[in-house]
């Protein structure tokens, strides 16, 4: 590539909101938005995240067009600026992602999920994996409902995560720090930890099932 020069007009917002649908999209197009997490794109080079092996790509660059504009009219990326490449006089547009990491703020969407079938699935893993984990059975349904509860409680502690994070400077100011991959495994392990403190009668109620 030639030397070029980016004009950047507008940056991606630290944190933002968005419901479920919208995040299930996010999730059809995660290698775009994974790498826009780390820089500004032009189409191009978004296109070139499909090459294969032999050299082709996956995707016709008419299809990497079509899944920019469905990916900024959900709200999900937008126009950054523009580059100008030494030799050419037409300017690429440039994209980033409309915010730097995205939250779900569909609260009820997450306590239905553990009524649906993957939700159950979930659970009766978790379940299992500590049974065999600790080489005994037992009381499965006890050990199954004290599971889901510490499950809940977890996903009670993330949602008071977001919340911080969307409305306390200080602790918006600590995550903006780290990168997006950082950000998703601290979210995890700071529910997880967090939801130890405010379970204890839960997890005490696990001990005596698996003694």
């Amino acid at each position: 590539m030639g030397e070029y020069e980016d004009y950047i007009i507008d940056k991606p917002e630290r944190f933002m909101l968005k419901n479920e649908n919208i995040l299930a999209q996010a999730k059809e197009q995660a290698i775009i938005l994974t790498s826009l997490s780390e820089a500004n794109m032009t189409v191009k080079e978004i296109h070139d995240l499909y090459t294969l092996p032999d050299g082709k790509h996956s995707k016709t660059l008419k299809t990497i067009y079509r899944y920019m504009d469905t990916l900024e009219q959900i709200g999900l990326v937008k126009l950054a600026g523009h580059r100008k490449t030494k030799g050419k006089r037409s300017l690429e547009k440039l994209y980033c992602r409309t915010a730097k990491v995205f939250f779900n703020d569909d609260d009820a969407h997450k306590t239905a999920w553990l009524s649906t079938d993957d939700g159950q699935r979930f659970i009766e893993m978790l379940t299992t994996l500590i049974w065999q984990l600790h080489g005994k059975e037992g009381d499965t349904e006890a050990l199954k409902e004290a599971v889901l509860a510490y499950f809940k409680a977890s996903q009670v502690q993330i949602n008071k995560v977001i919340d911080k994070t969307m409305t306390d400077d200080k602790f918006a100011d600590t995550m903006d720090k780290y990168s997006l991959y950082e950000i998703k495994g601290a979210l995890t392990f700071v529910s997880h930890i967090q939801a130890m403190l405010d379970s204890r009668e839960t997890l005490d109620e696990m001990k005596k099932l698996l003694d």
